[in-house]
């Protein structure tokens, strides 16, 4: 009798454990969609700024991604890459150059040799970022896949999660890149570039998850 009530016990603690694990792994997914769709959201405004302003210039970069960062720590940095091609990169290093005042080579080798280039143009912050200016994200194959998805799609898409270029120390982040069409000319595919923000993971999963949830659970973001 008392093996069979132990047994009875034992079973009804772990069908409770199942249903509350279930329930706080679905707490969990939710919160984590909340912070994806806040992240797509900020990318958005980002698009809009750059599609809709004239004379975009560092200052008015700066300020306003300064604005959509507020609150947001989650968010390590956000960056203007235009799409050009290779037979005007000398022109491109050129306006990099007079940009920052100093001279900026455009790095990153193409993976096909027609491939167009696509650069860090403005990056805010600059602080800590400034490695990334002039870097080719078409350079890189996951990246390039990313980038032509979303320019198919007319959609932000998400790279699997990297180690950014501009930090020496590992931290773990994932790009979303939002395209950027010539105004009025979506239906025409008159591609500009793209408005790209650097989010990290850690950050995000803070945001995500409570104290006691990740005391908890072990997890592994994909």
């Amino acid at each position: 009798s008392i093996l069979t009530l132990t047994a009875f016990f034992i079973n009804l603690s772990n069908e409770a454990m199942d249903k509350l694990t279930t329930k706080e792994v679905r707490n969990i997914e939710n919160s984590i969609y909340r912070e994806l769709n806040n992240s797509t959201s900020q990318l958005h405004n980002l698009a809009s700024f750059l599609q809709n302003t004239v004379d975009l210039d560092r200052a008015k970069f700066s300020s306003f991604v300064s604005s959509l960062m507020e609150g947001q720590d989650h968010i390590h940095a956000m960056s203007w890459n235009p799409l050009v091609y290779q037979k005007d990169k000398k022109q491109m290093e050129r306006d990099l150059s007079e940009i920052y005042g100093e001279p900026i080579a455009i790095r990153g080798d193409p993976v096909e040799e027609e491939d167009p280039i696509v650069y860090v143009k403005l990056i805010s912050p600059e602080a800590g970022n400034m490695k990334a200016v002039g870097f080719n994200v078409f350079s890189n194959p996951d990246r390039k896949k990313t980038l032509l998805l979303a320019e198919a799609s007319f959609q932000p898409k998400a790279t699997p999660i990297i180690n950014l270029v501009q930090t020496d120390a590992d931290v773990p982040a994932y790009l979303m890149f939002f395209p950027v069409f010539e105004k009025g000319t979506q239906s025409s595919r008159q591609l500009r570039g793209y408005a790209t923000g650097i989010f990290l993971v850690e950050g995000m999963l803070k945001n995500a998850l409570n104290s006691s949830e990740q005391s908890i659970f072990n997890y592994e973001l994909f």
